[in-house]
């Protein structure tokens, strides 16, 4: 790196470089964009946070050691990367243009009712109800977390899990609110091993700073040119469904795995198949359908029960409230873990989350991710149809299932483990006939009112039911007919699943280039990515005063980063608006500027006369041959930039519109005649 600054140095005599990394570092610390190194016990049982703690060479729980063996140097074992919330919360307010989207939940009006954000769910508009004293600034930000691991060495047989954790402002509108940008990495949890169900421990910083910002930070808004009190809190957490399960502490490996219906559940356990079935949907129909008497194509009994009752935050914490969880990995003995031989608990702690002041009273705190289930319930009935042997819910040993809780006897298998195919099941020839179909097929996208799918998703999966075997049906499957219920919370799906995630995540991987240390080459390949959005969108604020800046183009410059991406740079010379002596408004209220006066020539760190191309907007300029050395502005619209109807905010900026000509100065508002006529004759023209 200190190479490339070299370069740079020899490449723009005029502008200013550090000389080495380390001093790159310095001007970054002083942005607040840093992150810091907390050593963790090996074993996850505690973090060397404290004062009493970070003195310490063992852990005070399982007495490992803090130090990595055999090496001349203390070098801790596991260290976490921790990035803090509060400054980085701060840096959407130094932008004008995000701090006022940061306000777009509130200045921007839902006038048919559609769910278009999580700020149009009852979710959010409860917690506006609840407390009302967060609500009344709309600054205040409201954060979702999601997290998963992933393994950052691109091959299958390595088992390296890192588990980087993400927080998503949801203040922003729904075009900016998931973009790649948005994201702010919190923390980097280290590998080798998945932290499971000590998870908080690592979490402990985070929601430390998170219960310091519910009672506020004082924090500077540009677009207002005023300071105010910001305040954020979390709203819920993103994962898939194993992810849940450390999360929130619900044993999802049980066949009580529905946190929805938590207790209120009937567990059926499939000998034959060793799983745990979910079934039972009829609970979810209306008291007076039909299906609800139907033994014969169900499990043989009639359904009087009614659909469970989703818990509060508050009887979810009377649950757990009384659970001491110690953490830590469990004892290894002769090379195998040591299993427990307690009873199975349904709950494995009392989440670290329920230290939120708030959190109890959140409708939703942790959502079903719609694409895994999507991807599990798509795959059940795919390798189910086609008879995949490997992969299809119909086999032997479903039908031996079928046998023992004696359901349709036409399906048995005989002595031999010879059985009937089922009706769903496809041959030779309908498969392709079915994949021919599939091809082609194309899903509208629109709307749908929600009670009506969440009714139609119930009696899907009634019918399906009554044609697959009680192995196909999955905790995954189960999950689909809550789907509905927390829309209604959260808003659209899109905000709470997990794509976006797993595109981060294949982000975050690019970064590891010492596959020795993937954490810290993770850490500082964000560090740095993180520095070129900040600035630019500083660069993109470019306003002193309510100014416009004004340049003439010198250079352009393409920075490639290694094929990965490339940004255009604009050098341009520019005048001086923020004074006098550079820019003026003549009595037409055109912008005029002098080119004589010159700021941001590269003489100062500071000064830089750079610019992404993105960032400029065309103007031209015409000479005033009157006031001799100024220069008027004229605005022009880009040959290839179509106007589609649509008002495109990023394409404008507030103080750089076309100028109004204020003609009412020069024109009077009552009925007499206004002279027109000069004192010049006709013949003092020149040819």
């Amino acid at each position: 790196m200190t190479m490339i600054l070299d370069l740079l140095n020899d490449a723009f005599e005029k502008a200013k470089f550090p000389p080495s990394i380390y001093e790159a570092k310095k001007i970054i610390n002083k942005l607040g964009l840093n992150y810091k190194n907390i050593d963790a016990c090996p074993k996850h049982c505690m973090l060397y946070l404290g004062d009493d703690e970070k003195s310490l060479d063992a852990c005070k729980h399982c007495g490992t050691s803090r130090w990595k063996p055999n090496k001349k140097k203390k070098i801790a074992a596991k260290v976490l990367r921790y990035f803090p919330l509060k400054p980085r919360l701060q840096r959407l307010f130094t932008c004008r243009k995000t701090a006022k989207d940061m306000r777009w939940h509130v200045l921007e009006d839902n006038k048919d009712g559609l769910l278009r954000h999580p700020r149009d769910g009852e979710a959010w508009k409860t917690f506006d109800l609840i407390h009302p004293e967060f609500s009344s600034d709309p600054r205040n930000v409201r954060l979702g977390l999601a997290t998963d691991g992933f393994n950052p060495a691109r091959t299958l047989s390595s088992t390296y899990s890192i588990w980087p954790i993400f927080l998503i402002p949801y203040n922003l509108p729904p075009w900016i609110c998931m973009n790649h940008t948005s994201f702010i990495l919190s923390m980097i949890i280290p590998g080798k091993q998945s932290p499971g169900n000590n998870i908080d421990v690592y979490l402990k910083p985070l929601v430390e700073e998170l219960c310091e910002l519910w009672s506020g930070v004082d924090t500077y808004d540009s677009s207002l040119n005023e300071n105010f009190r910001m305040r954020a809190a979390l709203m819920w957490t993103i994962s898939d469904f194993p992810g849940l399960g450390i999360l929130s502490g619900w044993n999802i490996h049980t066949g009580l795995a529905c946190p929805t219906c938590n207790l209120d559940a009937e567990p059926c356990r499939l000998r034959n198949c060793n799983k745990w079935c979910f079934m039972g949907h009829r609970r979810f129909l209306s008291r007076n359908h039909k299906f609800r008497l139907n033994r014969v194509r169900f499990d043989g009994s009639i359904e009087e029960r009614n659909p469970p009752l989703k818990l509060s935050g508050s009887e979810i914490f009377r649950q757990v409230e009384h659970i001491n969880t110690t953490f830590g990995t469990r004892a290894i003995q002769n090379g195998t873990r040591k299993r427990s031989r307690q009873e199975v608990t349904q709950w494995n702690k009392r989440s670290i989350f329920f230290e939120l002041p708030y959190w109890e009273s959140n409708l939703l705190r942790h959502n079903l991710d719609f694409m895994h289930i999507e991807k599990n319930v798509c795959d059940n009935v795919m390798y189910t149809l086609l008879h995949e042997k490997d992969k299809s819910k119909d086999n032997l040993n479903a039908r031996k299932d079928l046998k023992e809780m004696g359901l349709r006897p036409d399906l048995w298998p005989d002595d031999n483990g010879k059985y009937h195919l089922a009706l769903f099941s496809l041959t030779r020839g309908t498969k392709k006939l079915f994949l021919k179909t599939l091809k082609t097929i194309t899903v509208p996208d629109g709307y749908s009112k929600l009670q009506l799918l969440k009714d139609r998703i119930v009696v899907t999966l009634c019918h399906l039911e009554m044609l697959f075997p009680p192995s196909f049906f999955t905790v995954m499957v189960h999950l689909t007919v809550h789907l509905i219920e927390e829309a209604k919370l959260g808003g659209p799906v899109h905000y709470r699943y997990m794509y976006p995630v797993e595109r981060e995540l294949g982000h975050l991987k690019s970064f590891v280039r010492n596959k020795a240390q993937p954490e810290g080459s993770i850490a500082e390949g964000y560090l740095a990515e993180e520095s070129l959005t900040f600035c630019s969108r500083v660069d993109g604020n470019l306003r002193q005063a309510d100014l416009p800046y004004y340049g003439k183009l010198e250079d352009i410059i393409e920075i490639n980063y290694y094929g990965r991406f490339s940004v255009i740079l604009f050098k341009c010379k520019w005048a001086d608006t923020t004074r006098d002596r550079g820019y003026k408004k003549d009595c037409w209220n055109f912008n005029c500027v002098d080119f004589d006066r010159l700021i941001h020539i590269g003489d100062r760190e500071e000064h830089e006369p750079y610019i992404e191309a993105s960032q400029a907007q065309m103007v031209y300029y015409v000479d005033d041959v009157v006031n001799e050395g100024w220069s008027v502005v004229v605005h022009i619209k880009p040959i290839d930039l179509y106007d589609m109807g649509e008002e495109v905010e990023e394409n404008a900026y507030e103080n750089e519109s076309y100028q109004e000509q204020q003609l009412e100065q020069f024109s009077r508002l009552d009925d007499q005649y206004v002279q027109l006529a000069t004192n010049h004759l006709n013949d003092d023209i020149v040819d």
